[in-house]
């Protein structure tokens, strides 16, 4: 499980464009690969999910097809 958490945590991408809140210094969202999702445990799931939808409240990040 460890290494799955490192795996994903390797995986972020510079998909989503951030603010630059101070408050948000040192966070990103979590982006696992398409063939992994299947894979991973549903509360894993939810977790990675509710840490992406509080970026985007917080900290101004935005999924790929809102940006222009």
């Amino acid at each position: 499980m460890r290494l799955l958490l490192a795996c994903l945590l390797l995986n972020v991408v510079a998909a989503c464009q951030t603010t630059g809140d101070p408050d948000c210094g040192g966070l990103s969202p979590i982006i696992p690969h398409k063939q992994n999702i299947a894979s991973l445990p549903d509360d894993l799931v939810r977790q990675i999910l509710a840490n992406n939808e509080t970026g985007r409240k917080n900290c101004g990040w935005k999924r790929n097809d809102e940006r222009k």
